[in-house]
C-alpha cells in the first residue's frame, strides 16, 4: 500500500516497491549474501532515504528546466503516484507528466545507486533485480565513478559549476594519509584540474571552534586554483550526531568561499554495520570502496567482468607489442611483479638466490622477455579456464565472495587477491620451467646469447611448459584440471658445485639429444650420430639451434654447451676433473668428426667414454686433498692432447699417477703411519680392478703398466700389513723395524705374481728378509761364510765361536776362521735354541717366521690365485704341492726356525690352507693328476692316510651345503651312492675321495634329518632309503658307513642315546659289533663324581644292607651303619638310587622286603616329606615318573640330575643367589609369580620402555599400548590417551582404533594392554610354550646363547624336581596353561631335551658330555657361600642382573674351559664296569684296506659340521682376534636386509618423483601395493621389483629384532596398503605399530646396522644417504656364504678324528675383505629422505607442519611489541598474513635455512619493504608464532567490527550456544582474568590449527565432544617445544568449560568469552 513521501512539504505517494531491498531477494548461494541487508547494500540508508533521493531528482530536473530522456525500459512502472504539485513547484517544462515522473524515478534511482557497495551490486542476478542486473551494473560501472575519490572529483569538476560543491564518501577502507594526499594532487593535476588540498582528521579536533576557525580559514583564504577539503572520521556509524554538526559547519562556512570549492567528508565505515547518515539536497552521496588512488591501476571492475584472468594478460601481451604501454597496462604488469613473491614461494629450490629480484628486473627492462613471458603465462590459464566452469565469473565466484571480501575489506584488493590467486600458479610453472640451474641469470645480463634465450623461451610450450604437461598428474575426479598450488624446479648436475648455466635451457637440449639417442650405448660417429642430428634438427629447440644466426656462432654454443653438459651428467670432485672431462671429450670428437661438429656428439662422446670418467671421478675422489699428483694429471692430459699422441685413457693416466704415488713414499716416511699407507692401498683396490677390467684389447700397453704397478704395491702392502705392523715397537729406537721394506722394491720387479721367476723373488726377498734377522741375532757374525764365501744364510756357531755356513761344517774338520784350526767334533750337531742368544731377540725372531706363515698365506691366496689374473705357472703349483705333500712323503717336516732355505713352515695348518686353494683353483686337473700319483707312490701308509683325508675334509667344506636338509632328496641320493660304496678301489685317486666326501655328508645329514622327522610320512620313506644302503654297503662288506653312523651320533648325542638307540627301529643305524658291546654299557654314575671316598663307603656299606634280612637286628644295625656313612640325606638318596634303584630292571634285583625295610626305617628319620615322597619313589616299583624311568638311559641320566640339583638346591638354610631355582621346587606357587630364568620379554614393553624414553627426553609423554578389536597391539604416545582416530593396517584389518572421539575413550573393541598383565607386559611364569614351537636358541639380554640355554635347562630340572611333590602347583606356574595336570611331566622333559640339543650344539659336544657339564656346573653351585638375604626375581631388572651375575659365577667357569673340565670328570668316573666302544669307533689306528680302499676305517671318521650356533659360541672367546666377524655374525640377518637399501632409496625417489601429490592418504590407504604395481608399471620401470625389495627388507628387519614377538603383526606383503611406501612426515604420533612402519624407520634401521658394524674406524669415510650404492653398503646374501668363508679358512690337525682350529686373524681379514673394506659411514637426518607429498598437503597447516621443527614461541615481550606496531585495520593485516603466508610458504620447501636469520630481513629481501611490525630480534625461527599473533589482532579487529571471524571453520562448528549453556559460560569464567585471555589465545588457536577447514585433521573432529576435553588434548598434543612443565602449567591455569559445551559451539563460546572479557577490561 503506497504510503506518503515523509519529506517536508512533499505529500507525494510512495510505493514499497521503489525500495531495492536485498532482503526479499531468493538468495540462491548462500555465500554471495551472508548478513545482506537493504542498510548494507545502500550504505547510509534510512526510513528517508527513499524520498530524499526523490526530492533530490526533483530538484535536479527542475533546475536543469528540460526533461531528459528517460534510459529505463518502456515497461517501467512509476513507482510514484497520486502526487500533487504546488504552486511553487510548477514547473516549466514540456511534456507528459508521466515522463517527467519516469525520468524523476531513474534519477532517484541513480542517487540510491551511488551509494551502493561493489559487492552487492555484482550479486543483484541472484536477487530479484535479476533481469535488471545488467544494466544495473552497468550504469554502477560506466556511468558513476566508485573506483577512487580521483576519478569521481575529475568527473564532477568538469561537470559542476556551484561554487560550493559538498560530497559525502563513505568507505571500508583506510582513511587517507600524506603519501595519499601527494598522489591524489598529483593526479587531479594530469587530468587538468590543479587543486589546492587540505586534509583533516575529525580525531584531531577536541572542541568545535577548533573545527570551525580552521574551516573558516580555508574557505576565506585565496586562491587561484580550485579548494578541495577533506574532512576524514573514523568509525562513521558510532558517530551520527558529530557528523550532523560538522555538515551544518560545513555548509555555514562555505557559504563565504571565494573560488569553487569542493568540501568531501570521508566517511570510514566498518564492513556489516549499519549507517543510517544518507544526506539528499546539496550532498552528493556515493560509496567509494576504497577512495585512495592505489598504486598500481588494475582494470576497471567492469573490465574485469568482462574478461577472464588470461584476458587480462592477452590485453597487457597485445598492448606489449606496441611501442608503449598505457598505464593500466603497465600497471598490469607491477602487479604481477608483485606476485612474484608468492610464485616463488611455493617453488621447492635446491638453489637459494634473488630469484625475484632478478625477475623484476628482466620484467621492467626487457621488452622481449616480458611479451614472451606474460604469453605462455596467457596460454596456461587460458587452457585452465577451458576445464573450470564459469571462469569468466572469477569476479563474483572468488573476489565479491563473502570470506573474502571481509579479509580483503575493500572490492579493489579482493580483486587483487582473487588475481593473484589466479596468476601465481601459472607463474609459478614458468618460473620453474625457465630458471634451472640459474637460467635467468643469463638473461639477466648483457650477453650475446640474449636472442639465442628468447627464441628458445618462445618455444617453451614445445618443450612441456603446456598445460596438460604439468597437470598430468593433478586431473580432479570430474575430469577438471587446475594448475598445481606446489613446484619444484627440476634438479640437474651431481657433485657438490653449485654450478649456473651458460648455455640457455642446456638441460632441455640435453634431455632432447638422450631422447632421440634412445638406450643405445653403442652409438657411435657414423651413421647413427647423424641420424639423431637431423632428428635433432627437427626438434623444436633444435630449430632454434640450426636456425642461420645461431649456426654461424657454433664453437660459442660448443663450448658453453660441454661446460653444462659436463655438470649436469658428470659428478666432478673438482674444477681439474671438470678441464680434464672436456678436454677429452671435446679432443675425441675433434678426432673423429670430420665435419661440422654439433652438440649431439658432445653427448656420443660421453655416452662412449662414461665408464672412463666414472672412473676417473672415483680415482680423484681418492687423490682429495693430493694437490700435486692431481696437478700432474692435469698436465699429463693437456702434454698429450697439445702434442697430437694418441689419447691414453684418462683414468689410466690418474690411477697409474695414484698407484705410482703409494709405490714411491720413502720407507721413511711410510714407516712413521704405516696402518694409513696401507688403508690408501686397500681404498685402491675396487677402482683398480674395475679399470683394469674395463679396457679394450688395443689398451694393452697401458693395461700391463697399471697391473704391474698396482700388483708389486699389494704384496708390498701386504707385506706392510702382515710383517711390519705387527711388529713390536723396539724401545731404543721407539720404532718399529723395517724388515728390509726398503731391499724390497729393488729386489721384487716382477709384476707377473703368477710366473715363476716373480713368485721366487717374493721367495727370495722373505729369504733375505730371514736372513738378515737371522745374523741379527748373532753378535760379529759375518755377513759371508769364510769357508765358501757365500752368503751366511744358515749360520753355525762353532765351540770357538766362529761362524761357518751349515755346508762347509760338514766338510771340514777344524775351523778354517782365521787360522784358528780348532777341531770340529763330528758329527756337529748345533742347536740355535740352546746357543746363547738374547731371549727377547729370539721371541722376536720366532714371531717373524709366524707373521711370514701368515703373509705367505695371504699372498698366494690374494695374489698368485687371484681370479682376476691369469693361472700360475706349472712351477708355482708343483712348489705349492711339495709343501701339501710334505716333500717326499714325510710325515714331519724337517723343519729348521734358522735354516734360511725354508721360507715357510709347512704345518699342517699351511698344508691344509694350501690344498682348498689348489682344488679350487682352475688348474685342479693338474692338481689332481699330481696328487694322484703322490698317493700311488707313497709308501708310507700314514702320510698316505693322512693326505687322503686331508683332501676329504677340504672337499666337505668346499661343497658340504649342497645337501641342503630335504628329506625327499637326500632320499633320491642315497641311491646315487651305493654303488660307489659297494664297488671295490684298490688305489686312491682324488676323484674318488671327493665322491666318498660327499656320499659321507649325504649319510650325515641324512641321519639329522631322521632323527628329526622320524614320525612323519616322508621321514619314514628316508628311513627305507638309508636301511637299503646301510645293507647293500654291509652285503658287499663294507661296513663303515654304519662305523660312520655310529661316530656321529657318539660326537653328537654320546653313548646314552646310542643305548637307548638299540631298543628302537632305528637300531638298523647301528653295526652289529657296536650294538652288541653296548648290551654291557652302564650309563657314568656322574654322582659319584663329589665326594668320591665317602661316596664309595656309602655304597660298600649299603651293600651290607642289602646282605641282611629284612626285618632282623643285624638290618637295622647295617643300616644305622649306613645312615651314618652317608655325609647327609640326599647322599643317602643318591647312594640309594645307584645300588638299588638302578638295579630294579635286572633279572635279580633287590627284593621287595629290604626295600619296604629300608623304606620304613629312613622314613623316620628322614627330615621333610620331600625327601620321604622321593625315598618311596626311588625304592618302590613304578613309582618315578616314566621320564625318570631307568630302563633307558635318558631316565637314569634325568634322574641324576634331578638329583644332584635336588641335592644342591634343597640343602636348607639361606639360598642367596640359588634361591629362584630353590624357590621352584620349594614354593611353587610364590615362584609363579615371579619372573623365570631365561623366560623372554615381551617386546610390547620393551618397545614400549623406548619409545617412553624417547618421550620423556622429547616432550615427558608417557605411551600406552593397545590393542585393536582383532588383536593387533599399537602404541599411543605423548599423553598416552585416545585422541585420534583411525583405522588399523595390519594385513588388511580395517577395524578403528584410537579414540572414539570423546577424550579418553577408546573405540568399541580397543583394549588397554599396558595395564593388563596378560598380554601387555612381560609375564611371570613359564610363558616359552611347548617345546617344539621353541626356535633355535639365541641370546637372551646379557646371556649368550649357551649360558642361555644351560641356565633354561636348570630352570627346567627346577621345574621338573618340583611336579614329583607338588604337580598342581607347576602346573599353575606354566602360561598358558596346559590342558591336564597329567601333561606337566612331558611337557618339561620335552624342554630338557631340547635345551640338552641346543646346549650340545652351541658347545659342540655329545649330549652326555654336556650332561656331564651340567653337573659340575651342579656341583659349582653347591660350593656357593649363601652369604646374604635370598635374591626373588620379583622385576625383570632384577632378573636381568641375577642372569648376568649367575652366568659368571656358576656357567662360565665351566663351559669357558669345558675340555679341561671334560677331562676331569670322566678320570673321577669309575667305568670299570662300562664298555668303552670308543675302541670300536677308533679310525687313527687301523690301516688302510688296500683290498677295498674305500672299506678303510680311516676315511670314514666323523668331523662335526660348523652351524651358526656353534660359530657364535666359538667367537664368544675369540672376539679380541675376530671382532668384526663376530659383528657380521650376530647382524647376519639384518644384513641381509641391508643389501635391499638402494632399491629403497630409488623407490622413495620415484614415488616421490613420478607420483608427487598424485594420492590423498584415503587413496593410499586403500589402494594395495599389487595394484599400484599392476596400474603403473608401464609409467615407472622396475616398480614391482623396487617394492618387493622394500617388503623383503621390512620383513627381515623385523625377524632380526623382533624374534619373540608375533610378527604377523606387522609383516608386509604385496596386499599391504601403498601408504606403508610413502613417507609421510605429517603422520599423526598416536598410530599402530604397523603405520608408524613408514620408510623412514627403515632407512634409518639400516643405516644404522651399517654406521655401528664401522664405529670402530673413527676415520671411516662418510657419505649422504643420497649418494648410497649398491657397492657402499654392507651386505650377504645368507648365513651359508658367512660359513664358507670360516671353513674356507678352517686349519686341519689330524689325530683321532679331524681336529679343526680357525685362523681368525685370517677370517677376520677375510670379512673385512670381503664386507667392510672400502664401505663408507652413510650420513643421515631426516630431511635427507624424501618424503611424499599427499594431496592434501598443499595447505597452510601442514606447511607449519612441515617447518615445525624448527620453530619456536616468541617472549611476551616482543609479542607485545609485534602487537602495539601493527595496524588496526583489517586490510593492512590481512596483506600481513599473506606475506608471512608466503614466508611460511618458503621455508616448507626451502631445505637447510638458518632460523636464527632476522625475519625482517628475510621479507625485506622478498618483497622490498621493510615491515614496520618487526624489530630484528624476531627470527625466522618465531614466523609461525608471528602469523599467530597477527591472525589473532585481525579476529580480534572483526569482532570490534562485529564481523564473523571464523569463515574458514566448518558450519557444525558454529552452533548457537542456548540461554543454559550461556549461563554456565558466565558463571565459570571470570572474564577480567588474565586467565581468561590465555583461554581466549589457546581457543584461537585450537580452532585456527585443528578446525580449519584445509587441516588435515579435520576428518577426525567430534563435533559432539566436550569442548574443554577437546581443547586439552590439542595442547597435550601440541608439538611445539615447550616442555612439559608449561604444558601443564597451562592446563592448569585454564578456566574450565562447561561440560555441555561441546566443539560444535566452539565459534560461539569464542566470540562469547571475547565479547565479555573485552568488555570488562575496557
Amino acid at each position: 500500500m503506497a504510503s506518503e513521501c515523509p519529506v517536508t512539504s512533499c505529500r507525494a505517494r510512495v510505493s514499497p516497491e521503489f525500495e531495492w531491498n536485498i532482503d526479499k531477494a531468493a538468495l540462491i548461494n548462500r555465500q554471495y549474501f551472508e548478513k545482506s541487508t537493504t542498510e548494507t547494500a545502500f550504505i547510509g540508508y534510512s526510513s528517508e532515504t527513499t524520498a530524499l533521493t526523490i526530492r533530490q531528482a526533483t530538484d535536479e530536473i527542475k533546475s536543469r528546466g528540460r526533461l531528459e530522456t528517460a534510459d529505463s525500459p518502456p515497461t517501467q512502472q512509476s513507482m510514484l503516484v497520486d502526487s500533487e504539485l504546488s504552486d511553487d513547484e510548477d514547473m516549466a517544462v514540456d511534456g507528459d507528466v508521466e515522463e517527467f515522473w519516469e525520468q524523476v524515478f531513474e534519477r532517484a534511482k541513480f542517487h540510491l545507486l551511488q551509494c551502493a557497495t561493489g559487492e552487492s551490486v555484482l550479486r543483484l542476478d541472484k536477487t530479484m533485480l535479476e533481469f535488471e542486473a545488467k544494466k544495473i551494473q552497468s550504469m554502477y560501472m560506466t556511468e558513476q565513478y566508485h573506483e577512487t575519490l580521483q576519478q569521481y572529483l575529475t568527473h564532477l569538476m568538469s561537470a559542476e559549476s556551484d561554487s560550493s560543491v559538498y560530497i559525502q564518501v563513505t568507505s571500508f577502507a583506510e582513511l587517507m594519509v600524506d603519501e595519499d594526499e601527494e598522489r591524489l594532487g598529483h593526479n587531479l593535476i594530469l587530468s587538468g584540474h590543479p587543486t589546492d588540498i587540505v586534509r583533516v582528521f575529525l580525531k584531531n579536533y577536541l572542541k568545535e571552534d577548533q573545527f570551525t576557525e580552521d574551516i573558516r580559514r580555508f574557505y576565506t583564504t585565496p586562491s587561484i586554483k580550485a579548494k578541495l577539503l577533506i574532512v576524514q572520521c573514523e568509525a562513521a556509524d558510532e558517530n551520527t550526531e558529530l557528523l550532523d554538526s560538522v555538515r551544518y559547519i560545513i555548509q555555514r562556512e562555505s557559504s563565504g568561499a571565494s573560488v569553487n570549492t569542493f568540501t568531501v567528508l570521508l566517511l570510514s565505515l566498518h564492513r556489516g554495520h549499519k549507517f543510517t547518515g544518507y544526506q539528499g539536497g546539496k550532498w552528493k552521496c556515493i560509496h567509494i570502496d576504497d577512495p585512495r588512488s592505489p598504486q598500481i591501476l588494475l582494470p576497471s571492475l567492469n573490465s574485469c567482468l568482462e574478461l577472464t584472468p588470461s584476458q587480462i594478460i592477452q590485453q597487457l601481451i597485445d598492448q606489449s607489442k606496441g611501442s608503449e604501454i598505457d598505464e593500466a597496462n603497465g600497471s598490469t604488469l607491477q602487479f604481477i611483479m608483485q606476485c612474484l613473491p608468492a610464485a616463488v614461494s611455493v617453488i621447492n629450490s635446491g638453489q637459494i638466490y634473488d630469484r625475484v629480484g632478478t625477475l623484476r628486473d628482466l620484467l621492467g627492462t626487457n621488452q622481449q622477455f616480458v611479451l614472451v613471458f606474460l604469453t605462455h603465462i596467457q596460454k596456461l590459464l587460458e587452457d585452465q579456464e577451458q576445464y573450470v566452469a564459469h571462469a569468466g565469473h572469477w569476479v563474483k565466484s572468488d573476489a565479491a565472495k563473502a570470506s573474502n571480501m571481509k579479509q580483503s575489506e575493500t572490492l579493489r584488493h579482493a580483486l587483487e587477491d582473487a588475481l593473484e590467486r589466479a596468476f601465481v600458479p601459472a607463474l609459478a610453472a614458468v618460473i620453474s620451467f625457465i630458471d634451472v640451474r640459474q637460467n635467468l641469470v643469463i638473461i639477466s645480463g648483457p650477453s650475446d646469447l640474449n636472442p639465442l634465450w628468447l627464441q628458445i623461451f618462445e618455444q617453451a610450450h614445445k618443450l612441456g611448459l603446456k598445460f596438460s604437461h604439468i597437470t598430468k598428474h593433478n586431473k580432479a575426479n570430474n575430469n577438471q584440471a587446475k594448475l598445481p598450488q606446489q613446484y619444484r624446479i627440476q634438479e640437474i648436475g651431481h657433485g657438490s658445485h653449485n654450478f649456473s648455466t651458460r648455455l640457455p635451457f642446456s638441460w632441455i637440449v640435453k634431455e632432447t639429444i638422450e631422447s632421440l639417442m634412445g638406450a643405445n650405448v653403442n652409438l657411435d660417429f657414423g651413421a647413427g650420430v647423424e641420424s639423431s642430428i637431423e632428428q635433432f634438427k627437427m626438434s623444436p629447440i633444435g630449430k632454434v639451434f640450426f636456425d642461420d644466426v645461431n649456426r654461424k656462432r657454433v664453437t660459442e654454443l660448443l663450448d658453453c654447451y660441454l661446460v653444462d653438459f659436463i655438470f649436469m651428467v658428470h659428478p666432478c670432485i673438482n674444477s681439474h676433473e671438470h678441464k680434464i672431462v672436456g678436454l677429452y671429450l671435446m679432443t675425441s670428437i675433434q678426432r673423429s668428426v670430420y665435419g661440422d661438429i654439433s652438440l649431439v656428439h658432445v653427448n656420443v662422446a660421453y655416452r662412449q667414454q662414461k665408464a672412463m670418467f666414472d672412473n676417473l671421478s672415483a680415482v680423484f675422489a681418492l687423490l682429495e686433498g693430493n694437490e700435486d699428483v692431481i696437478s700432474l694429471v692435469e698436465n699429463q692430459v693437456e702434454s698429450t692432447i697439445k702434442e697430437g699422441k694418441e689419447l691414453v685413457p684418462c683414468d689410466f693416466l690418474a690411477l697409474n699417477c695414484l698407484l705410482t704415488s703409494l709405490w714411491d713414499v720413502r720407507a721413511n716416511e711410510l714407516m712413521l703411519n704405516p696402518e694409513y699407507w696401507v688403508k690408501k692401498v686397500e681404498q685402491c683396490k675396487m677402482i683398480t680392478l674395475q679399470i683394469l677390467h674395463s679396457k679394450e684389447d688395443d689398451n694393452e700397453e697401458y693395461i700391463a703398466e697399471c697391473r704391474k704397478i698396482w700388483s708389486r704395491l699389494n704384496v708390498k702392502k701386504l707385506y706392510v700389513e702382515h710383517i711390519i705392523i705387527p711388529s713390536p715397537v723396539v724401545k731404543k729406537t721407539g720404532k718399529r723395524p723395517m724388515h728390509k721394506l726398503a731391499f724390497f722394491t729393488r729386489m721384487v720387479t716382477g709384476r707377473d705374481f703368477q710366473s715363476h721367476e716373480t713368485f721366487q723373488q717374493v721367495i727370495d726377498f722373505l729369504r733375505a728378509a730371514i736372513v738378515d734377522n737371522i745374523q741379527n741375532l748373532y753378535s760379529n757374525c759375518p755377513k759371508a761364510c769364510p769357508v765358501c764365501e757365500k752368503a751366511l744364510d744358515s749360520p753355525i756357531r762353532l765351540p770357538c765361536n766362529h761362524f761357518i755356513c751349515d755346508d762347509c761344517v760338514k766338510e771340514v774338520h777344524m775351523c778354517p776362521v782365521d787360522n784358528c784350526g780348532k777341531e770340529i767334533p763330528k758329527p756337529y750337531n748345533y742347536n740355535p735354541a740352546k746357543d746363547n742368544i738374547d731371549e727377547q731377540q729370539l721371541t722376536s725372531f720366532k714371531d717373524l717366521r709366524k707373521r711370514m706363515n701368515k703373509f705367505f698365506m695371504t699372498f698366494v691366496s690374494d695374489i698368485v690365485f687371484n681370479e682376476e689374473e691369469r693361472d700360475p705357472d706349472d712351477e708355482i703349483i708343483r712348489w705349492l704341492l711339495d709343501c701339501v705333500t710334505a716333500r717326499g712323503g714325510e710325515t714331519t717336516r724337517q723343519f729348521s726356525l734358522f735354516n734360511s732355505q725354508e721360507v715357510v713352515d709347512p704345518t699342517p695348518v699351511l698344508r691344509s690352507f694350501l690344498l682348498k686353494l689348489l682344488l679350487s683353483c682352475r688348474q685342479k686337473h693338474y692338481v689332481n693328476t699330481y696328487l694322484d700319483k703322490v698317493l700311488a707312490v707313497s709308501t708310507n701308509q700314514q702320510h698316505q692316510l693322512q693326505t687322503m683325508v686331508l683332501l676329504m675334509d677340504c672337499r666337505k667344506d668346499s661343497f658340504g651345503h649342497q645337501f641342503a636338509k630335504d628329506v625327499d632328496m637326500l632320499s633320491d641320493v642315497l641311491g646315487d651312492y651305493v654303488e660307489l660304496v659297494t664297488d671295490f678301489f684298490p688305489k686312491p685317486t682324488v676323484g674318488i675321495l671327493s665322491d666318498l666326501a660327499d656320499a659321507q655328508c649325504c649319510i650325515s645329514q641324512s641321519l639329522e634329518c631322521l632323527l628329526a622327522n622320524s614320525s612323519i610320512p616322508v621321514g619314514k620313506k628316508l628311513e627305507a632309503s638309508l636301511k637299503k644302503f646301510l645293507h647293500s654297503s654291509a652285503s658287499s662288506g663294507n661296513t663303515q658307513p654304519g662305523y660312520l653312523i655310529a661316530r656321529q651320533l657318539m660326537a653328537s648325542r654320546g653313548e646314552s642315546f646310542i643305548k637307548d638307540l638299540v631298543n628302537t627301529s632305528l637300531n638298523f643305524l647301528l653295526p652289529d659289533d657296536v650294538k652288541h658291546d653296548l648290551e654291557s654299557f652302564d650309563v657314568p654314575d656322574a654322582l659319584s663324581v663329589t665326594n668320591q671316598k665317602h661316596y664309595r663307603e656309602s655304597i660298600s656299606s649299603l651293600d651290607k644292607v642289602i646282605a641282611e634280612t629284612y626285618p632282623g637286628n643285624g638290618f637295622v644295625n647295617a643300616l644305622n651303619n649306613f645312615r651314618q656313612t652317608c655325609q647327609d640325606d640326599m647322599m643317602m638318596l643318591q647312594v640309594l638310587f645307584t645300588r638299588i634303584t638302578r638295579t630294579l630292571v635286572q633279572r635279580v634285583p633287590v627284593s621287595i622286603d629290604t626295600r619296604n625295610g629300608i623304606t620304613q626305617e629312613l622314613s623316620k628319620t628322614l627330615k621333610g616329606t620331600y625327601k620321604t615322597t622321593l625315598l618311596e619313589m626311588l625304592l618302590q616299583d613304578n613309582r618315578l615318573p616314566r621320564e625318570m624311568g631307568v630302563k633307558q638311559s635318558k631316565g637314569i641320566n634325568l634322574s641324576m640330575l634331578v638329583l644332584n640339583l635336588y641335592s644342591c638346591l634343597c640343602s636348607g638354610g639361606v639360598m642367596a643367589d640359588l634361591y629362584p631355582l630353590s624357590e621352584i621346587i620349594s614354593q611353587p606357587l610364590q615362584a609363579a609369580t615371579h619372573f623365570f630364568p631365561t623366560m623372554a620379554d615381551n617386546q610390547l614393553e620393551l618397545m614400549q620402555d623406548v619409545i617412553k624414553q624417547a618421550l620423556q627426553q622429547a616432550s615427558g609423554g608417557t605411551p600406552t599400548t593397545y590393542k585393536c578389536p582383532n588383536g593387533h597391539p599399537y602404541f599411543i604416545g605423548d599423553c598416552g590417551r585416545p585422541v585420534e582416530r583411525a583405522q588399523c593396517t595390519v594385513n588388511g584389518c580395517g577395524a578403528y582404533i584410537g579414540s572414539t572421539g570423546a577424550y579418553n575413550q577408546a573405540a568399541a573393541g580397543n583394549v588397554n594392554i599396558t595395564a593388563e598383565n596378560s598380554s601387555g607386559k612381560t609375564q611371570p611364569g613359564h610363558i616359552l610354550g611347548t617345546a617344539d614351537k621353541r626356535s633355535q636358541t639365541a641370546p637372551e639380554r646379557d646371556l649368550n646363547s649357551l649360558s642361555c640355554a644351560v641356565l633354561r635347562c636348570l630352570t627346567h630340572l627346577s621345574m621338573y624336581t618340583a611336579s614329583l611333590f607338588n604337580i598342581q602347583h607347576v602346573h599353575q606356574m606354566i602360561r598358558p596353561n596346559l590342558p591336564r595336570v597329567e601333561d606337566v611331566r612331558p611337557f618339561i622333559d620335552a624342554h630338557i631335551q631340547l635345551d640338552l640339543q641346543q646346549i650340545a650344539q652351541c658347545c659342540a659336544e655329545s649330549t652326555d658330555d654336556c650332561i656331564l657339564l651340567l653337573h659340575d656346573v651342579i656341583n659349582r653351585m653347591k660350593q656357593a657361600s649363601h652369604i646374604g638375604e635370598n635374591i626373588t626375581l620379583n622385576t625383570t631388572d632384577i632378573r636381568k642382573k641375577w642372569e648376568r651375575e649367575f652366568d659368571e659365577r656358576y656357567i662360565q667357569p665351566v663351559f669357558d674351559n669345558r675340555k679341561h673340565n671334560l677331562e676331569t670328570i670322566k678320570g673321577e668316573l669309575d667305568t670299570s664296569k662300562s664298555v668303552d666302544i670308543k675302541d670300536i669307533l677308533s679310525t687313527v689306528r687301523q690301516p688302510l684296506n688296500r683290498a677295498n680302499l674305500l672299506a678303510s676305517p680311516g676315511l670314514w671318521a666323523y668331523r662335526r659340521p660348523l652351524t651358526v650356533p656353534a660359530l657364535q659360541n666359538l667367537l664368544v672367546s675369540t672376539c679380541k682376534e675376530a671382532p668384526r666377524l663376530c659383528d657380521v655374525i650376530n647382524s647376519s640377518e639384518k644384513l641381509m636386509a641391508l643389501k635391499y637399501l638402494p632399491d629403497i632409496l630409488n623407490l622413495m625417489r620415484l614415488l616421490n618423483g613420478e607420483f608427487h601429490s598424485k594420492f590423498s592418504r584415503a587413496k593410499a590407504d586403500s589402494l594395495t601395493i599389487r595394484d599400484f604395481c599392476d596400474q603403473y608399471a608401464t609409467e615407472a620401470n622396475g616398480i614391482r621389483r623396487l617394492t618387493n625389495s622394500y617388503i623383503s627388507s621390512w620383513n627381515l628387519m623385523l625377524q632380526s629384532s623382533n624374534k619373540s614377538m608375533t610378527v604377523t603383526l606387522i609383516l608386509m606383503n604385496i596386499d599391504s596398503p601403498l601408504s606403508q611406501l610413502l613417507y609421510d612426515r605429517h603422520a599423526p604420533k598416536s598410530t599402530t605399530k604397523s603405520q608408524i612402519s613408514t620408510p623412514f624407520q627403515l632407512v634409518n634401521f639400516l643405516v644404522d646396522i651399517q654406521n655401528k658394524l664401522l664405529a670402530y674406524d673413527d676415520n671411516r669415510q662418510s657419505i649422504k644417504l643420497s649418494s648410497a650404492n649398491s657397492s657402499h653398503v654392507i651386505s650377504i646374501e645368507n648365513c651359508d656364504e658367512l660359513l664358507d668363508l670360516v671353513l674356507a679358512h678352517g686349519e686341519y690337525e689330524l689325530r683321532e678324528t679331524t681336529s679343526v682350529t680357525y685362523n681368525w686373524p685370517a677370517i677376520e681379514r677375510e670379512v673385512i675383505h670381503r664386507y667392510i673394506s672400502n664401505k663408507p659411514r652413510i650420513e643421515f637426518s631426516r630431511d635427507q629422505l624424501p618424503f611424499y607429498v599427499y594431496q592434501e598437503d598443499f595447505n597452510l597447516h601442514n606447511q607449519m607442519q612441515t617447518i615445525n621443527d624448527s620453530q619456536e614461541f616468541m617472549s611476551a615481550d616482543l609479542q607485545a611489541s609485534i602487537i602495539k606496531m601493527l595496524s588496526m585495520n583489517v586490510q593492512t593485516l590481512t596483506h600481513n598474513l599473506k606475506e608471512l603466508r608466503i614466508v611460511i610458504n618458503f621455508l616448507s620447501v626451502m631445505k637447510h635455512v638458518e632460523g636464527d636469520n632476522s625475519l625482517l630481513e628475510y621479507m625485506e629481501a622478498t618483497f622490498g619493504r621493510v615491515p614496520s611490525y618487526l624489530t630484528n630480534d624476531i627470527k625466522l625461527k618465531h614466523v609461525v608464532h608471528v602469523w599467530l599473533v597477527v591472525k589473532f589482532t585481525q579476529t580480534d579487529l572483526l569482532m570490534r567490527k562485529h564481523q564473523e571471524p571464523f569463515d574458514d571453520i566448518s558450519a557444525e562448528c558454529r552452533e548457537i550456544l542456548n540461554a543454559t549453556q550461556h549461563e554456565e559460560l558466565k558463571l565459570q569464567c571470570q572474564f577480567n582474568s588474565p586467565r581468561t585471555k590465555q583461554l581466549l589465545q589457546e581457543l584461537f588457536r585450537f580452532i585456527i590449527l585443528r578446525l580449519n577447514k584445509a587441516a588435515v585433521q579435520q576428518e577426525n573432529v567430534n563435533p559432539d565432544q566436550g569442548l574443554h576435553d577437546a581443547l586439552v588434548e590439542f595442547i597435550t598434543y601440541r608439538t611445539n617445544d615447550e616442555d612439559e612443565t608449561r604444558i601443564y602449567e597451562l592446563l592448569n591455569n585454564l578456566p574450565t568449560i562447561p561440560e555441555e559445551i561441546k566443539v560444535k559451539h566452539v565459534s560461539r563460546t569464542w566470540s562469547y568469552i571475547w565479547t565479555r572479557y573485552t568488555t570488562k577490561v575496557e
